[in-house]
């Protein structure tokens, strides 16, 4: 799974202080990525989870860095990554 610390977010009576990510599909060939990413507590609790499909423009800068398919999600959804 991919992690990323995140500014503390309250969803659903939970504060999430994590995004995490898997690839669920990946087609080099036609620029699609799917992903599955939730929200996890200080203990790892899956608090929020979704779907999301990462544009086209993010997977040419993806190369190596991880960090840049989390970014793109949380751009998209509103999270701060913090360091």
């Amino acid at each position: 799974m991919l992690t990323a610390n995140i500014q503390p977010v309250t969803v659903v009576n939970a504060t999430a202080t994590q995004l995490g990510a898997y690839i669920i599909n990946y087609d080099l060939l036609s620029q699609n990525c799917l992903t599955y990413w939730c929200l996890l507590d200080q203990s790892g609790n899956n608090i929020w989870n979704s779907n999301f499909r990462v544009p086209p423009e993010v997977l040419a800068d993806w190369g190596s860095n991880d960090l840049v398919i989390l970014q793109s999600i949380a751009d998209a959804n509103g999270f701060v990554i913090i360091p």
